[in-house]
């Protein structure tokens, strides 16, 4: 049986992915996406990280989590431009979609940035074995997984 298919449901999508990587050139503000399980360590690495970046490198964060301002709260500290994306009122996904992203760039401000991590919690990250690393043009994404003792 051969099944055809007609449409890609994501097409929409990766049309608003490719404008936001026009964005981003444009601005030349280079976009990480960190993504792992809940609870393994994110953020406590962002706070870390960001403390030897700035004020070096100018730096922005959108955080994505289904219900809280946690991390966004605990990132603003560091004096980098955090901006948050509830979930929860699209189902409370693990997911930003390309829309998503857009949105919460324009509203964080990226001119005068070098560098937009979003961070985000991915659930399906602690079934994956290995860690990955994309890159396509000024975009990386990376996933992380961490091994721990529970």
């Amino acid at each position: 049986m051969e099944i055809k298919i007609r449409k890609n449901i994501l097409e929409k999508n990766l049309t608003e992915a490719d404008r936001n990587r026009q964005f981003f050139l444009g601005k030349k503000v280079f976009v990480l996406n960190m993504m792992s399980s809940p609870g393994s360590g994110k953020t406590q690495t962002l706070c870390r990280t960001l403390a030897q970046l700035m004020p070096d490198i100018q730096v922005g964060v959108v955080v994505g989590d289904i219900c809280t301002t946690n991390d966004a709260d605990r990132l603003a500290q560091t004096g980098a431009r955090v901006t948050q994306i509830n979930t929860d009122q699209f189902g409370g996904d693990c997911h930003l979609s390309a829309s998503m992203i857009d949105t919460a760039a324009r509203k964080l401000g990226c001119d005068g940035l070098d560098l937009l991590i979003v961070e985000i919690s991915a659930t399906w990250c602690a079934r994956r074995n290995s860690i990955s690393v994309k890159m396509s043009g000024w975009w990386c994404s990376v996933s992380l997984r961490v091994k721990t003792n529970r």
